[in-house]
Formats: structure tokens, C-alpha cells, sequence
């Protein structure tokens, strides 16, 4: 097993409790909203998909520039709702970076949308369960079904 290998095994428990946590709080937030969403899909990334990234991008520090070892995507019914969406990412979360990909697409036009924010949990959520999860950086996609089907 090589060096990148262990590592990525050695943070892979820390990553699923992130995507736990995460889960939680867009579920919760979006039920307290009553926006209504199609699906919240999440992920950890393989070991296997990884290591392909690694190689194709040809990254020296995987850790430090890989953001989407922690994948989550919500998937809302209308395009307005991913302006309420994006606020409740904005409140609950440490946004890092945020990518709109809706800016400048018009209403009838095709092509990849969707908004990503680079995110962390806020260090305001303290206590066992949120031990060693702060710096670790997750995606959070936001897309409507129609997006989301085009991007499938």
C-alpha cells in the first residue's frame, strides 16, 4: 500500500462522519425551510476515483487541493429555489469558494448548470461528534431535477 493510499484510508472515517454531519444539517435546514427538493445524493469519494484524479490532474498535494473527497448535491424542483438554497449554505456552512455556473446561462439555453460551494463545517459546531472534522472541505452542488438530468 502506498503512501497517498494509507492516508486517504487513515482520513476515510473522518470523511463519511463529514458527509454524515453535512447531511444532517442541509436536511435539517431545508425541512425548517420548507423548500421543497427532489433528492440530497452524497458521497465519499473512492479510494479508486482518487487516485485516478491524482493521476489525470497530475497533483503533488492531493489533500490540500482535492475539495471533493466529500461530495453532497441538492436537487430542488425550481430554479428559484437555488437562490434559498445557496443562503442556507451561505448560514450553515464556512463557504471557501463558491462556483456559479447559472450566471450568464439563459432560461432556454443547454449546457452544464449548477451552483458548487467549497465548504467546511462552521467552527461554531463544537463538541465530540465535530472533532477533526474542521478542516476538512467538502462540495456541495446545487441543481434543479432539469439540471441535474441534463449534467446525467
Amino acid at each position: 500500500m502506498n503512501e497517498l493510499e494509507k492516508q486517504f484510508r487513515s482520513t476515510e472515517p473522518s470523511l463519511r462522519r463529514l458527509e454524515d454531519e453535512a447531511r444532517f444539517i442541509i436536511s435539517d435546514s431545508v425541512n425548517r425551510s420548507k423548500i421543497k427538493i427532489h433528492s440530497l445524493l452524497s458521497r465519499v469519494k473512492s479510494l479508486e476515483s482518487f487516485l485516478d484524479k491524482i493521476t489525470r490532474k497530475n497533483l503533488s498535494h492531493p489533500f490540500g487541493t482535492i475539495d471533493d473527497l466529500v461530495g453532497l448535491r441538492v436537487v430542488c424542483l425550481f430554479r428559484s429555489d437555488i437562490k434559498k438554497l445557496g443562503e442556507i449554505i451561505r448560514e450553515q456552512f464556512d463557504v471557501l469558494a463558491e462556483d456559479n455556473k447559472l450566471d450568464g446561462a439563459t432560461v432556454d439555453g443547454f449546457g452544464y448548470q449548477s451552483v458548487h460551494f467549497v465548504s467546511r463545517i462552521k467552527a461554531s459546531h463544537v463538541g465530540p461528534r465535530y472533532q477533526g472534522l474542521h478542516d476538512l472541505r467538502m462540495e456541495i452542488q446545487l441543481r434543479t431535477v432539469a439540471m441535474d438530468t441534463w449534467a446525467t
